[in-house]
């Protein structure tokens, strides 16, 4: 418990929550990814706030400021910047490739669907409010309606792919429904080139 120091529980949240992520695509996405087997690489406590980012290589988290908590403190941002590095590692050369605003909504799915929490990023304002709703309840993100930034724009993808999980989970059961909709969302990393070429 290094809950008193956060430089010290930035560390050890991290560690943790970067083996929960891997983890949880070792069972439930892709067991053959070789990437899993390797080093990640994870820099915390930096110099900065109010932000964590995924650069190609390694998974970066920024000290707490007043407004902004630890990035490293936060587990679903965790597992957030890790989807990246998962969604970088399974597009198929030649068929998918990378977008950045679906990349987005991936990460947020992974998060969500780790969590069990349609509400990505609770207390990075240091409150229970979530960065990012898959599921707001006055609203559906839809396509081409919300193009924004690419945090919003992901959304679209991330708000899909949670009431397609919702759905499925009622019509099949949790598990089953889990695992189909883990399928589905595994196809997209590999061969989809855009939010609209996803869905």
């Amino acid at each position: 418990d290094a809950t008193a120091v956060e430089e010290e529980d930035a560390q050890l949240i991290t560690y943790l929550g970067t083996n929960i992520v891997k983890e949880f695509v070792r069972r439930n996405i892709d067991p053959n990814l070789a990437k899993l087997d390797e080093t990640m690489l994870a820099n915390v406590n930096i110099q900065q706030n109010c932000n964590a980012y995924f650069d190609g290589q390694s998974i970066n988290f920024f000290k707490s400021s007043s407004e902004c908590e630890n990035t490293g403190r936060l587990e679903d941002v965790i597992y957030h910047e890790y989807g990246h590095n998962l969604h970088v590692f399974e597009i198929i050369e030649g068929v998918g490739s990378f977008d950045g605003a679906m990349s987005e909504g991936v990460s947020d799915f992974l998060a969500a669907s780790i969590t069990n929490d349609s509400g990505m990023g609770r207390g990075f304002f240091k409150d229970d409010d979530p960065l990012r709703e898959l599921n707001p309840v006055d609203r559906e993100n839809m396509y081409p309606r919300d193009i924004a930034g690419i945090h919003t724009t992901g959304i679209i993808y991330g708000g899909t792919f949670w009431d397609l999980r919702t759905t499925l989970m009622e019509q099949l059961g949790p598990e089953a429904g889990q695992a189909l909709v883990l399928k589905l969302y595994t196809a997209t990393l590999r061969r989809s080139t855009s939010i609209p070429a996803s869905l």
